[in-house]
């Protein structure tokens, strides 16, 4: 074998090996990703994943109020949050974005901010008294603030 062949022999295997190395990192990074994701691992921000729900009663509905959001944000009540978005059934796949005391449902007095396929991605308030879980406050949910004057994004 001459000297070019050569050459050519080691640049070949270099750019195989370089090639074969930057596969399995990769490969090892999507694995650690997808399973930081499975599991919920902290990332630094929060959560990668929210929690999941779902109620255990069917033809739950999912409130908000068009004409007076403040309020309904403030207070999570029917009467505060008059107008159903979503009626939401055993099994549905809720994410829980944040939970506040409002209007005694069931005897709990928590309702939590939901959104997902159901409710077609769009934020409402459930009773927290559907939710499917034995306890008034869900764990890992963080309390929802307080609306001031600002307006909503």
């Amino acid at each position: 074998m001459d000297i070019l062949q050569r050459g050519v022999t080691v640049r070949r295997t270099i750019v195989t090996f370089f090639l074969m190395v930057v596969a399995v990192m990769f490969s090892m990074v999507a694995t650690v990703a997808h399973a930081q994701e499975s599991v919920g691992v902290a990332t630094g921000k929060s959560e990668v994943r929210e929690p999941h729900y779902t109620v255990w009663a069917y033809g739950v509905n999912g409130r908000d109020s068009v004409a007076d959001w403040k309020r309904c944000e403030n207070f999570p009540s029917v009467g505060a949050c008059p107008d159903i978005f979503a009626t939401i059934n055993r099994g549905d796949d809720l994410i829980v974005m944040c939970q506040r005391p409002g209007e005694i449902v069931g005897g709990n007095p928590y309702w939590v901010k939901v959104f997902g396929a159901v409710t077609g991605w769009r934020a409402v308030w459930v009773a927290s008294h559907f939710i499917d879980y034995p306890d008034d406050v869900l764990p890992n949910v963080p309390r929802c603030d307080f609306v001031g004057d600002s307006t909503r994004d």
